[in-house]
C-alpha cells in the first residue's frame, strides 16, 4: 500500500539554528498521528512544511507519490488548492465575506461557477458545525469559537469535490490542523 504522506530526512533552519533535523515519517490513509511537544520544538514549522507553506532546507516531502518539496511556486499553489485543506489557529476568515461566502471560497477557487451549488454546499457544512442560522453573519459578529467552526466548515468544503489525496477530512484521508497536529477525523468526532 502506497503511503499517503512520506517525509524523508526533512530539515529546516532559521538564522543558523536547526529547528528540524532529519525528520522522517510515513503515513498511510486512515492513520492517526499527533505531533506533540513543548513550545518552540518545531511542531508548527513541521506542519507549515507539510502544508507547503514553507520550504525545507533539506529532505523530501511526498504526497500521493508527488515530491512537492521542489515544486515551483505555481505548481505548489495548485497542490495546496487541490489537495490540502487548512484549519489555522488564527482562522484566517476573510472579513469582507460573510460566513457563507467564507465557507464556499474553496469551491470558488476550484472553479465552481454555479453559486447555487457552492451556497448549498456551504449551508450544509454550516449546519454541520451548528452555524446554519448564522450564514449571513459577518466574521466580526462571531465569537472565537464560532470563527473556529467556520474555519472547520471551510476546510471540509473540499470534501464536496474531493481530490485524490488530501490533508482534509475526506475519510480515510488526512488533514492538517494548527496547532494540535496531524490527524484524520470524521466531522462527527468534533461535536
Amino acid at each position: 500500500m502506497q503511503h499517503l504522506l512520506e517525509i524523508d530526512r526533512l530539515a529546516r533552519r532559521f538564522n543558523g539554528r536547526s529547528v528540524l533535523r532529519d525528520v522522517s515519517l510515513q503515513l498511510r490513509a486512515g492513520e492517526y498521528v499527533a505531533i506533540v511537544g513543548e513550545s518552540g520544538v518545531g511542531k508548527s514549522t513541521l506542519l507549515n512544511l507539510i502544508a507547503g507553506l514553507d520550504r525545507p532546507d533539506g529532505g523530501r516531502l511526498v504526497l500521493d507519490g508527488v515530491d512537492y518539496s521542489q515544486l515551483d511556486e505555481a505548481a505548489l499553489t495548485r497542490l495546496r488548492r487541490d489537495k490540502l485543506g487548512f484549519i489555522f489557529q488564527a482562522f484566517h476568515i476573510l472579513p469582507h465575506l460573510n460566513i457563507l461566502q467564507n465557507v464556499a471560497l474553496p469551491l470558488w477557487l476550484q472553479g465552481e461557477k454555479n453559486s447555487a451549488v457552492s451556497d448549498a454546499a456551504a449551508r450544509q457544512l454550516l449546519n454541520a458545525v451548528g452555524l446554519g442560522d448564522r450564514h449571513a453573519s459577518w466574521p466580526r459578529e462571531l465569537s472565537g469559537g464560532e470563527m473556529q467552526r467556520v474555519a472547520i466548515a471551510r476546510a471540509w468544503c473540499w470534501q464536496m469535490n474531493p481530490p485524490a489525496i488530501s490533508t482534509r477530512p475526506t475519510p480515510p484521508k488526512c488533514w492538517l490542523c494548527w496547532p494540535s497536529g496531524f490527524a484524520r477525523r470524521a466531522p462527527s468526532e468534533f461535536w
